[in-house]
């Protein structure tokens, strides 16, 4: 790190999220300045846990219209997202229900979707499902502009993409729920380089 990237680090370091992702979406260029000094202050802070309010009992597709997705309209017109907006719980759970929610990253040390699921598993959470994550999207909005957040619960299934993993997407124009491509072969997403890191989100067990 440079004397450059340092200073910014220290200047971020005593921030807080909310005020970094003010400075991200009010910047006027496409590729802020502060990118290295940004990531090196969430790493730190998204390390800490959600608190959500999830009602297993709305439908999806209802979750999905509160989250307020600039791709909305897309959303419900493409059966690609069939599986998303039709989604239900194999097993009934009655209720809203607290619970605790942690965000693991995946990309950053190349595991595979099952070694993140052990690693999950080993800190005391399981992989959130597809109802959990929309809540996510809803209650903490402006995460998912500066990283993917990942269910990898369960790979859905679209006959026109083949399997592939919820995500929550965005950037300071626009936020949007997507998903990311899944290979069976070798347990890995597809195209999880870049500017983005994912993270797979995680409720706590109880």
């Amino acid at each position: 790190m440079n004397t450059k990237e340092k200073e910014n680090l220290n200047m971020v370091l005593n921030m807080s999220v909310s005020q970094i992702l003010d400075m991200f979406l009010n910047s006027r260029s496409e590729h802020i300045e502060l990118t290295t000094a940004i990531y090196s202050r969430l790493k730190i802070e998204i390390t800490t846990s959600f608190k959500l309010t999830v009602n297993y009992n709305l439908a999806s597709k209802n979750i999905i219209r509160a989250g307020h997705y600039d791709n909305e309209e897309y959303i419900f017109s493409n059966s690609w997202y069939l599986p998303i907006t039709k989604y239900k719980l194999a097993e009934k759970i009655s209720n809203k229900k607290e619970v605790v929610g942690q965000l693991f990253n995946y990309t950053a040390s190349e595991l595979t979707i099952t070694e993140v699921i052990s690693q999950m598993e080993k800190a005391g959470f399981y992989p959130a499902n597809i109802l959990e994550l929309l809540t996510f999207g809803v209650q903490y909005p402006e995460i998912q502009r500066v990283i993917n957040v990942i269910s990898i619960q369960s790979v859905l299934e679209s006959h026109e993409l083949g399997p592939f993993l919820a995500c929550l997407y965005g950037n300071k124009y626009s936020r949007e729920l997507s998903f990311k491509l899944f290979s069976r072969e070798n347990g890995f997403c597809w195209n999880t380089s870049g500017h983005f890191k994912d993270y797979a989100l995680g409720i706590k067990q109880k």
